[in-house]
């Protein structure tokens, strides 16, 4: 009987971090910084120009955006009012740039029951269509609370990073998307 107990103990710590990411737990609004590592230079040792668009998504447009051809996405892209957009270049503003966690369109992604967030960047010279999280050029997130290790910048801050490829976008917090990660 005691083993039981022992055992109960030990397991419920880690069925209620899963549950967490899974679905019960709530979905959070993150500061997302995104910054071009100032390594990332074009031929002529330049900062190339690109686009960074983030977007909420429900489980329901999941398997879409994860199927989605980056190239084709950028080639036909007008964001719509979801879609944040965020320009880089060596014309443009240097270092990091952010969606606050204030932001309008959480309530926007909130209203579309919103459990994920994509980032896609328009990546020069990247044309190689890779299958779901294999391109460099996209990565999901989840919004839920649990699935979020703690990170260096704070429980609600996710720091992206954009790298010459393969590295391509980076979340630099771990994080869990299903059982098995």
């Amino acid at each position: 009987m005691k083993w039981r107990y022992a055992t109960l103990a030990l397991l419920l710590p880690a069925v209620v971090a899963l549950a967490g990411c899974l679905g019960g737990d709530s979905i959070g609004r993150y500061n997302v910084l995104v910054s071009v590592d100032e390594n990332y230079v074009d031929e002529h040792r330049a900062m190339p120009s690109l686009e960074v668009h983030i977007r909420g998504l429900n489980n329901s447009e999941l398997s879409r955006w994860d199927t989605t051809s980056v190239s084709d996405y950028f080639a036909s892209a007008r964001p719509s009012d979801k879609t944040v957009v965020m320009k880089f270049g060596e014309d443009l503003p240097k270092g990091e740039q952010k969606l606050d966690r204030k932001d309008l369109v959480w309530e926007k992604w909130e209203s579309q029951g919103a459990t994920y967030l994509v980032v896609l960047a328009n990546l020069p010279g990247v044309r190689d269509e890779k299958a779901g999280g294999a391109d460099p050029r996209k990565v999901v997130m989840p919004l839920r609370v649990g699935c979020w290790e703690s990170g260096p910048r704070g429980k609600w801050t996710i720091p992206i990073s954009i790298s010459a490829p393969p590295e391509g976008v980076v979340c630099l917090r771990r994080f869990k998307l299903s059982e098995g990660d």
